[in-house]
């Protein structure tokens, strides 16, 4: 392992201080509970999306007691925008077992880990970021930064996560991280891998470890970390209708998606599949249907590209038509603020809300 790697990563975290001190949740003295909502809200999203979040979501919850009191629909709501729901419901549980045992968050990555929705890369987080200790936070930025650096060809996945976490065994490379600061050099590594050491398009002439990453010295950059060999997944297309139900009142009708459906927990228009390549999908029920919308929305949601169309029926129309009968249905006043609704039926929506105005 090189001798100035010190002399590098003093750098790194000096340029990480310089450009990204003021971010919210990088205060001088760092509480574990807010560190723990701050990564899970950060992990699978941008800084630009959590920033206009992240204080409102504090305002609500202050403090792990009033989240793990809460109710779970007003998380949904504080949560949304941040995608990735689950994420929230991992949260939740964790919280919630730790409230639950005194409010104290154990003590080691491994007891961390025996927090409900609490993983490896959380644990190391809460371990590093939250309590200035010797760990290494190992997401995607620090991969990819690391393999870099010390240029480790070693496939993407479980073995370079591997790899990349066993330099903390390094005595040189561990010294540097305690010189400086466990909490300094993971989040440092996270801003260089997020702004500079992208996967594709890397901005190395701006980068502070340019002098010494041997990817970059060996011309390889785009080479490392070594990326696995995708298989073609082939994608099947999906054409769905929306029903729009509304009451006297104009509220519109909704239903709950279940555990094993996609978008669990969120509340989404009636649906029902029209037409699908894929014969067996289960996630929504098959129905004739005619006369509907001619516009459409497009979204995607694992390997289905969907497209999405309305058709606007009274309540017993509807009920007639004797799709999902076996849910329960709830007349909500349609507000984007109050109620946690599936993207896809909040599109088609606001559509024809701007359509009508």
């Amino acid at each position: 392992m090189r001798k100035n790697i010190e002399k590098d990563f003093q750098a790194l975290v000096s340029w990480s201080k310089d450009n990204y001190s003021h971010l919210p949740w990088r205060s001088e003295v760092r509480d574990l509970y807010r560190v723990l909502v701050s990564e899970v809200m950060l992990q699978q999203t941008t800084v630009a999306t959590v920033l206009p979040r992240y204080e409102s979501f504090f305002e609500k919850f202050p403090d792990l007691a009033s989240l793990a009191n809460a109710d779970e629909n007003d998380l949904a709501l504080a949560w949304k925008g941040l995608g990735y729901y689950r994420r929230a419901q991992n949260l939740y549980k964790a919280v919630t077992m730790i409230h639950q045992s005194g409010g104290e968050f154990p003590d080691g990555e491994e007891e961390l880990q025996k927090v409900p929705g609490v993983g490896p890369y959380t644990a190391a987080a809460l371990t590093a970021i939250g309590r200035d200790q010797l760990a290494l936070a190992v997401d995607g930025n620090l991969q990819r930064v690391l393999s870099r650096y010390f240029f480790i060809e070693v496939e993407q996945g479980p073995k370079l996560q591997k790899a990349v976490h066993s330099l903390i065994q390094n005595k040189t490379f561990a010294k540097t991280l305690e010189i400086c600061g466990p909490r300094k050099f993971n989040e440092a590594l996270m801003d260089l891998g997020r702004a500079i050491c992208k996967p594709r398009n890397p901005k190395c002439d701006e980068c502070p470890l340019q002098n010494s990453c041997e990817a970059l010295l060996k011309d390889k950059v785009e080479l490392v970390p070594v990326k696995k060999e995708k298989q073609k997944v082939a994608i099947s297309e999906l054409k769905l209708v929306r029903f729009l139900v509304k009451n006297s009142q104009g509220e519109m009708l909704f239903y709950k998606k279940r555990q094993g459906e996609w978008l669990k927990d969120q509340w989404e228009l009636p649906t029902a599949i029209v037409e699908s390549e894929d014969q067996k999908i289960k996630q929504y029920p098959f129905a004739n249907v005619a006369n509907y919308s001619d516009e459409q929305i497009t979204t995607a949601i694992t390997r289905y590209r969907i497209r999405n169309y309305w058709k606007e029926m009274e309540e017993l129309d509807f009920r007639d038509l004797g799709i999902l009968n076996d849910r329960d249905f709830a007349f909500l006043p349609w507000d984007k603020t109050q109620e946690h609704i599936s993207s896809a039926s909040e599109k088609v929506l606001t559509l024809i809300n701007d359509r009508s105005q």
